[in-house]
């Protein structure tokens, strides 16, 4: 448990966990942690919007799966960052990805229940067969702009 100024998020596979702390009033913060085999690409349809599986169609055959994985994984931080605001399950198709080829990814929410709006800031690395994802969620307020970030607005 962390005091209510700070936001955290853990995750882990078989040999390393990572972890992400910040100051709440940045944001509440999700990270994943996926390893690149085995590959699974059967879980395209569950995760993936009729869009961005479209999208990924159109790719080389040996580009579709870390397509798919980081989109997976980004939709993962998504989940747990987003919970405090939300305090439900929040299903992959409620989220839009886009990874851009620089380590960012455009995230829009469609939220079935209508919250929000939010700023959603998402990020990925590439490690030694693994993806560690981040993102960070910001609520909007009626009176502010959409936060940018370096790729432009977030969403």
């Amino acid at each position: 448990m962390l005091p209510e100024s700070l936001s955290g998020s853990i995750s882990h596979k078989r040999t390393l966990a990572v972890g992400m702390v910040g100051q709440a009033r940045n944001g509440s913060l999700g990270v994943d942690l996926e390893e690149y085999e085995p590959k699974r690409p059967a879980i395209a349809k569950s995760v993936l919007t009729e869009g961005e599986l479209e999208h990924i169609q159109t790719l080389p055959e040996g580009r579709r799966w870390i397509a798919l994985l980081t989109r997976f994984s980004i939709k993962e931080s998504v989940y747990k960052a987003v919970d405090p605001f939300v305090r439900r399950y929040v299903g992959f198709h409620e989220a839009v990805v886009e990874p851009d080829l620089e380590g960012g990814a455009q995230v829009r929410l469609q939220l079935v229940n209508g919250e929000g709006p939010f700023a959603v800031e998402g990020r990925y690395e590439w490690l030694a067969g693994r993806l560690l994802t981040s993102v960070r969620i910001q609520p909007i307020h009626s009176d502010e702009e959409v936060p940018s970030t370096r790729d432009g607005p977030a969403q």
